[in-house]
């Protein structure tokens, strides 16, 4: 005689990871929290936006912008295209609605770290560089399950204390302060051997969405940037991790200054600024106003002077600042010229 067996416990199950949970789900809006659980659900059938919309009762264009704010809190990977990305060209159009889409937030084998390991790499003096660099560009004291995601990254695939705090710079830099965003970038690094900053330098994409902007400001849009060209945006916003607002400044500058898109002049004003601790547009206005009272007391000093010898002041010294011909071209003297003519110009 044959059993028959009715398992009436089996139930299917979906897993959500306890990462989701501490770190994304609580200051994230409701809806966007449903989103991401359906879609977790139905992660094998790649469901339509309008499917999700009918399911939970929303409208086509919240769920997409759940989708966008998950992407960007690095729970969601699109593929290329989808809603927009770091593409110079608009995203093609797609016969489907269908969200195909990574679930990077899935419980994993990742080595996890007990509060008494953490300690042990607490004693180390490039681990606790890495801690207090981390909190100084997230401007927040890490958590818990934070700091051994940075120690899973240091100690468990053995990336360097240089090249973790050069990838939480260029996240920070691009505006993504999510570590698990940074987590599945370093992740993505070890995977391809990367293993110094150098090398890492070079897997900044060629149209991130900073230099698609400056393309863009200099009118060069619809043309790929020449490798030197990359060198200096990269300079720009990694070494001298100015923002996008700071660099497009110095963009419009040049092209008022020089009617060029000059890369070496737009150099010249961003190195003067780095060196002069500039952060923000706030900032170069506050420059802006010092080198404007500067000039108006040289201007009353000459006009004293030149009553009381009873003649005219000295003219000033023509520049030749059109010369970009020139090999010797002195690149730094062109930007304190022009930046005084744009001055007199604006005031």
């Amino acid at each position: 005689m044959g059993i028959h067996l009715i398992h009436n416990m089996q139930v299917k199950a979906t897993l959500v990871s306890n990462e989701f949970i501490d770190q994304l789900m609580i200051p994230a809006n409701g809806e966007f929290v449903k989103v991401y659980l359906y879609l977790l659900c139905h992660i094998d059938e790649a469901p339509g936006i309008a499917q999700i919309a009918d399911a939970l009762g929303m409208t086509e264009s919240d769920v997409k912008r759940a989708i966008t704010y998950w992407e960007k809190q690095g729970a969601l990977t699109p593929p290329a295209g989808v809603f927009g990305g770091d593409t110079q060209e608009p995203a093609p159009k797609r016969t489907s609605d269908q969200v195909v889409i990574e679930l990077p937030l899935q419980p994993s084998a990742r080595r996890i770290y007990t509060a008494d390991q953490l300690d042990d790499l607490g004693k180390r003096q490039d681990f606790r560089q890495l801690l207090y660099v981390a909190e100084s560009y997230l401007k927040k004291t890490l958590t818990y399950r934070e700091t051994e995601v940075l120690a899973y990254l240091y100690d468990g695939l053995e990336l360097s204390a240089d090249l973790l705090e050069h990838l939480i710079e260029t996240c920070v830099v691009a505006g993504h302060t999510n570590l698990r965003y940074m987590e599945k970038t370093a992740v993505d690094w070890h995977e391809k051997g990367i293993s110094t900053v150098a090398q890492a330098r070079e897997q900044v994409p060629m149209y991130s969405k900073d230099m698609y902007a400056v393309m863009k400001e200099f009118g060069l849009g619809k043309r790929q940037a020449a490798p030197a060209e990359v060198d200096f945006m990269k300079r720009w916003f990694f070494d001298y991790g100015f923002s996008r607002p700071v660099v497009l400044e110095a963009c419009r500058r040049t092209v008022l200054a020089s009617h060029t898109p000059d890369f070496k002049y737009t150099e010249g004003i961003l190195k003067r600024w780095h060196e002069a601790g500039v952060q923000s547009k706030e900032d170069i206005e506050r420059l802006d106003q010092t080198h404007r009272e500067k000039q108006a007391q040289e201007a009353q000093a000459g006009k004293a002077k030149g009553s009381r010898t009873g003649g005219k002041a000295k003219p000033a010294k023509a520049t030749g600042f059109h010369n970009f011909d020139a090999r010797d071209t002195d690149y730094e003297q062109i930007v304190d010229d022009d930046i005084r003519r744009l001055m007199q110009i604006q005031g």
